[in-house]
C-alpha cells in the first residue's frame, strides 16, 4: 500500500500546480496569436486576450459569438474549414477573411483540431489563429509587380520588332 502524502507534500504539489497554471496563463495571455475553443455549435467558449488587439472585441464580447455568422466574412469558409477538419482530423494554415468589431476585414491563418473528452467524444474545436494581413498585402503587391513586368517585357518585344537594330 502506498503512503498517503503529508500535508506539506500536498501543499507543495498545489503550489507547483499553481505555478504551472500561471505560466500557461501567461503564455496565452501574452501571445500575439489568438488561441480559441468553440463548442460543437461553433460558439466561442474560450478565447485568449489577444482577441482584442486582433479583432477589437473584448473577451466578454467574444465569448458566445457564432464563428460562422459573426466572425467569418464568408460563412461558407467556416463550412470548408469544418469539412477539412472532419476529413483530416486537423487543419493547418487555413486562410480566411475575418471581421473586426469596427467592420474592417483581416486575413487569418488557423491551425486547429477537435478537442475531446477523456472518452474520445468530440466536444468542439480548438486552435490558434494568426493575422496574415501583411503577408496577403505583400503577395498582392508581388502579383501586381509581376503583371507590370510581364507588360513591360511585351512592350519591349513589340518595340524590338519595330526598331531597326
Amino acid at each position: 500500500m502506498t503512503e498517503k502524502p503529508t500535508y506539506n507534500e500536498l501543499l507543495e504539489r498545489i503550489v507547483k500546480l499553481e505555478e504551472d497554471a500561471s505560466s500557461y496563463r501567461s503564455l496565452t495571455d501574452n501571445s500575439s496569436d489568438l488561441l480559441y475553443r468553440t463548442d460543437l455549435q461553433g460558439k466561442i467558449i474560450y478565447i485568449s486576450r489577444s482577441v482584442y488587439g486582433l479583432s477589437g472585441y473584448t473577451l466578454d464580447e467574444a465569448i458566445g459569438m457564432d464563428m460562422a455568422k459573426e466572425v467569418y466574412l464568408f460563412p461558407q469558409e467556416r463550412e470548408k474549414f469544418l469539412m477539412k477538419l472532419q476529413k483530416e482530423g486537423k487543419v493547418n494554415n487555413f486562410e480566411a477573411q475575418l471581421k473586426r468589431k469596427d467592420g474592417s476585414i483581416w486575413w487569418a491563418s488557423t491551425n486547429a483540431h477537435f478537442y475531446k473528452n477523456p472518452d474520445g467524444v468530440i466536444l468542439g474545436v480548438e486552435g490558434i489563429t494568426r493575422d496574415i494581413s501583411e503577408l496577403k498585402a505583400a503577395q498582392k503587391a508581388q502579383q501586381e509587380l509581376i503583371i507590370q513586368l510581364q507588360d513591360a517585357i511585351e512592350k519591349v518585344k513589340t518595340l524590338s520588332g519595330l526598331l531597326p537594330i
